[in-house]
């Protein structure tokens, strides 16, 4: 049922007010964050500006709710005013909406079946973890929890075969350890990348001079003179002319051989 506020609430002199900027919280945007985060900065600024006035309280409260919420809200009381009611029950009715309390079993399942998503870094993945254990009720167990769904869940089988067999493995370790993992095979992959392309290039580069994998300008045959045209700058197995000159009796070799075929 929707609690009323009580007749005694004394009004405050609007002079004994505190300053408060305007706008000094963002309105309410459920796609942007959870509600209950949204009420921890709106209380948090009630406290930096000193507003306690309960009155105060439910104004700013209902303003910066937003239209969307406002409407939500008077439905979840109808019939009755959300002016009428005391801060702390509309905070109650909002949060029993927005952010209902969830089945512990089935947070509990959820994070239990938690595993490194494909591209999912090590530090991320525990990010994940945390966020997932809030509404499990680990209590004092959170890190033990943490440490144990982390190792069992990292997609690295050979990770998670050096964590198995750390002796007290704590969850600090076991993050260093997949981090550390993570790194060494960024840099492995960075190499091989590397050697690939390096092969590929000297594969693909034939120096004009002498027909081996660099540039020219490097040609330890830069002065060396053609034994067939002549020229200096090549040898002659990259002789331009030998091979125009060979292409062209090949072509007339081919040309007598068909003359050759004809009846």
């Amino acid at each position: 049922m929707a609690e009323s506020k009580s007749k005694g609430n004394q009004k405050v002199n609007p002079q004994d007010r505190p300053h408060v900027p305007p706008n000094f919280i963002e309105f309410y945007e459920g796609k942007q964050t959870r509600f209950s985060r949204w009420l921890d900065r709106l209380e948090g600024a009630y406290t930096i500006f000193g507003i306690q006035d309960e009155d105060i309280k439910v104004a700013y409260f209902l303003h910066y709710i937003g239209t969307e919420v406002h409407d939500t809200l008077c439905d979840l009381l109808s019939p009755a005013e959300p002016r009428t009611q005391t801060y702390s029950n509309l905070k109650k009715i909002l949060l029993d909406h927005f952010d209902p309390q969830p089945l512990e079993i089935a947070e509990y399942y959820t994070f239990h079946h938690r595993q490194q998503q494909e591209g999912e870094s090590a530090r991320e993945y525990l990010a994940a973890l945390r966020k997932m254990a809030a509404t499990c009720g680990f209590g004092p167990f959170l890190t033990t929890a943490l440490r144990n769904q982390f190792t069992c869940g990292i997609a690295d089988k050979r990770v998670q075969g050096k964590l198995l067999e750390v002796k007290e493995l704590t969850l600090e370790t076991a993050l260093q350890i997949a981090v550390g993992a993570e790194t060494r095979k960024i840099s492995e992959n960075s190499n091989t990348i590397n050697k690939v392309t390096r092969i590929t290039t000297s594969k693909s580069l034939v120096c004009y001079r002498c027909g081996g994998p660099h540039f020219a300008n490097k040609c330890r045959h830069l002065d060396a003179e053609c034994s067939y045209c002549k020229k200096k700058g090549h040898l002659k197995r990259s002789c331009l002319k030998l091979r125009r000159e060979t292409k062209e009796c090949n072509a007339v070799e081919e040309q007598e051989e068909y003359q050759e075929l004809l009846p």
